[in-house]
């Protein structure tokens, strides 16, 4: 099997996991960017999608299982596409050395088309979904063991966290400057990552026709980033007073982490 066979099987595979994940992250993000309106909103979505995504069937295939697919086929296309590149700049520099001037030339153009294609709206658009599941294969560890793994290993009951746990995040003053940032990176990421996605792999599968004009995902992101930041700041409690019961037991959770991080618990 050739690697164009295996990068379209690869394809199919990161576009149906993704569209499987999506089920998750649409429910989730949507859920928290209630809080630019109402607080108790978000806080009420973010309950009722649970009953979804926190299922015991759901979780380890629909949400857990796909993930872990869309990021290794993710990835084993990265090494595809880093070889394929790293083959023909080779073999126009083999050409560059055994032609003609006038070929060379030739050649000199066609790598500078490898090596820094031109930007057009939708190449770009392309490469902001490329960089954003960057991005959030990065953090998305860290943000499954704060939010998923240390309260299953600490909390009796994990069905009392609520939106107040990531409001003490954004309150404490130490992780306050690092949580506000981490937070909207995080959330634009997967706005436009799952949007994007989505949109991607139903036109693909041709179940979607309709083309998206270039230049509509740069604007798509930039809405994202910003109806983020309004949603964190809903969080935070900067529209509204948001109280904190359970904040002793926000900052317990937290000051174990590093300790479940390290399997000493």
């Amino acid at each position: 099997m050739d690697l164009r066979t295996v990068d379209r099987t690869l394809a199919r595979v990161q576009q149906v996991s993704g569209l499987a994940f999506s089920s998750f992250s649409a429910l989730h993000l949507g859920g928290h960017l209630l809080a630019s309106f109402s607080f108790s909103l978000a806080d009420t979505a973010l309950f009722a999608s649970r009953v979804f995504y926190q299922n015991p069937v759901v979780e380890p295939l629909v949400v857990g299982a796909s993930l872990v697919v869309h990021i290794g086929s993710s990835l084993a296309r990265v090494v595809i596409r880093t070889r394929n590149i790293k083959k023909l700049n080779s073999r126009l520099e083999k050409d560059k050395l055994e032609n003609s001037a006038e070929k060379m030339e030739r050649t000199n153009a066609a790598e500078e088309v490898v090596k820094k294609p031109a930007q057009t709206a939708a190449q770009r658009e392309l490469q902001f979904h490329r960089l954003s599941g960057y991005v959030l294969t990065a953090l998305v560890g860290v943000h499954v063991l704060a939010t998923r793994i240390t309260p299953l290993k600490v909390l009796p009951d994990t069905s009392i966290i609520d939106l107040t746990f990531v409001t003490h995040s954004l309150r404490a003053d130490w992780t306050a400057p690092l949580f506000y940032p981490y937070y909207i990176i995080l959330g634009t990421a997967g706005i436009y990552h799952t949007a994007f996605g989505i949109q991607q792999a139903l036109s693909s599968m041709k179940l979607m026709r309709k083309r998206v004009n270039p230049g509509t995902w740069t604007t798509a992101l930039l809405v994202s980033a910003g109806i983020m930041t309004l949603a964190i700041l809903g969080i935070a409690g900067i529209f509204e007073d948001v109280p904190i019961p359970l904040a002793s037991k926000w900052h317990d959770l937290t000051e174990v982490m590093p300790l479940v991080a390290m399997g000493k618990l």
